[in-house]
């Protein structure tokens, strides 16, 4: 199934600072087929493999032990990397403009939502 939905094999990114929920998105992505690369729970571990992985794409939670993610998207965007963002927040308040449209999982989210949204990136309708 991961091959048909073209999940097979991609190596994404997932910045988590929840323990149970990184390890949940993880378990997800091998489900998929998917290679996961982490998880990280803090900034700067999350920037070290923005800018040294190889990435087809990545997972972000919004805000990781206080810090908001952005400069590591903005890395991933640099080098045409797709991002999803997980956030719990309810406003776009904190979304710089360069963000707005980027793919986002409202949490609490599924497996389904998680497949969607990465099926969505892979078909290059968002997040690069």
């Amino acid at each position: 199934m991961a091959e048909r939905m073209g999940l097979e094999g991609l190596r994404i990114l997932i910045a988590e600072d929840n323990l149970f929920a990184a390890l949940e998105l993880e378990q997800t992505l091998r489900a998929f087929g998917c290679q996961p690369v982490g998880p990280v729970a803090r900034l700067d571990q999350a920037m070290i493999l923005a800018l040294h992985e190889e990435l087809d794409g990545a997972l972000l939670d919004v805000e990781l032990q206080g810090q908001l993610v952005f400069a590591v998207a903005e890395e991933l965007r640099r080098r045409h990397i797709p991002v999803i963002f997980a956030s719990g927040y309810g406003t776009d308040d904190i979304f710089p403009a360069a963000f707005a449209q980027y793919p986002r999982l409202p949490k609490p989210f599924g497996e389904d939502d998680v497949r969607r949204a990465l099926t969505a990136i892979v078909a290059g309708r968002s997040g690069a």
